[in-house]
């Protein structure tokens, strides 16, 4: 059986309708946005929007949807004992999701904004929580398969933190490199308030 070969046609067309629901975004709040703006702004018809969405909540889910999985293609994948080996340095390094979000920085300054929806943050935290879950904190889990935490709490703990320091970092005019900033979330993360804040710290921690 032969692939499908993906409509370019219709790519374009929902590329379209996806720049147009990004601009008015810009512009006004997202519940004052309708069906029949994007459609206008894209300079297409209300039935060519219905063809590729049910309404605007899809068209926005499709839009993060593709971002985001556009990022996660390029993470490789990770093994408990390759991570375990590794210095904490070295766990930290990895900057390509903020280089990412410093790529898309127009659609996340206007969705996280005042201007975004609300729903979007819910629907963007469910989906950092279900890729950190599945696709970081799994292939780490100790071999009896029972980590310290509920694996869930410690997705929704990442996931709300990368949130919030992409909002601090596109509100303060990303003030430090995409570099910088993956390594002090990751500090965060790895080593929590007590190393931030240069309290005592279990000595048998290693932190070099």
């Amino acid at each position: 059986m032969t692939e499908k070969r993906p409509d370019r046609r219709r790519e374009r067309t929902f590329h379209m309708l996806s720049t147009a629901l990004l601009d008015l975004l810009k512009e006004r709040d997202y519940n004052n946005i309708t069906i029949q703006d994007v459609a206008d702004k894209a300079d297409v018809s209300r039935a060519t929007f219905y063809l590729h969405c049910k309404d605007k909540d899809e068209l926005l889910f499709k839009t993060m949807q593709r971002i985001y999985d556009e990022l996660s293609t390029h993470y490789p994948p990770l093994d408990r004992n390759d991570f375990n080996n590794r210095s904490y340095l070295e766990q930290t390094d990895d900057a390509r999701d903020f280089h990412h979000v410093a790529a898309h920085a127009d659609f996340y300054r206007a969705m996280l904004s005042a201007h975004g929806s609300p729903q979007f943050i819910r629907m963007v935290r469910a989906y950092l929580e279900t890729v950190i879950r599945d696709q970081i904190l799994k292939p780490l889990m100790p071999s009896d398969g029972e980590p310290g935490l509920p694996l869930d709490f410690m997705a929704a703990y990442m996931a709300g933190a990368q949130i919030g320091v992409i909002n601090w970092w596109l509100d303060n005019n990303l003030p430090v490199s995409p570099e910088e900033i993956s390594r002090m979330l990751s500090r965060m993360c790895l080593f929590g308030m007590r190393w931030s804040l240069r309290l005592a710290i279990d000595p048998e921690v290693d932190l070099t």
